[in-house]
């Protein structure tokens, strides 16, 4: 597997990903805020949407735009507000950002399978000492996209 050069291969265009979509070169395709940033060409940040899953009580939540505050010892799940769309030759892997890891929040494992569609359920963790704000739209964390050279009759 390689990395994915996204500066190549990520696009806002539908059409274009799916024109693209079971050639070597495919598209990745990103909706909503595209946080993609040239001078890190292997990785897209993804953000916060504006709801949340409050675990415990298995309910959802509106998230205010001034946010919400993670207290040591809790967990949230919430949608991403990008929309993503992998071809059937990529898949990926997303980690948390420094900003928020140096401050004790835990990313539950993710993993970004060929072909999925849609937007991403990311569950966090407070391990920290301190309560961590979070607002909608802010970069919680970043995935990076690999080739996959997998045999297209088992997808």
């Amino acid at each position: 597997m390689a990395v994915v050069d996204l500066s190549r291969r990520l696009t806002t265009d539908m059409a274009a990903h799916r024109r693209s979509e079971h050639s070597p070169d495919s598209l990745l395709y990103v909706g909503g805020p595209n946080l993609y940033r040239l001078e890190e060409p292997a990785t897209l940040d993804l953000s916060v949407a504006s709801e949340r899953f409050d675990l415990p009580s298995g309910t959802r939540r509106e998230v205010a735009q001034k946010g919400f505050t993670l207290r040591p010892k809790q967990y949230v799940a919430f949608p991403t507000a990008q929309h993503l769309r992998l071809p059937t030759n990529m898949f990926g892997m997303v980690t948390g950002r420094g900003r928020y890891i140096y401050r004790g929040l835990v990313l539950s494992p993710c993993k970004i399978d060929p072909g999925f569609d849609g937007m991403l359920t990311l569950a966090f963790f407070n391990a920290g000492s301190d309560d961590v704000h979070i607002q909608p739209g802010d970069a919680i964390c970043s995935a990076v996209f690999f080739e996959a050279d997998l045999a297209t009759d088992a997808l």
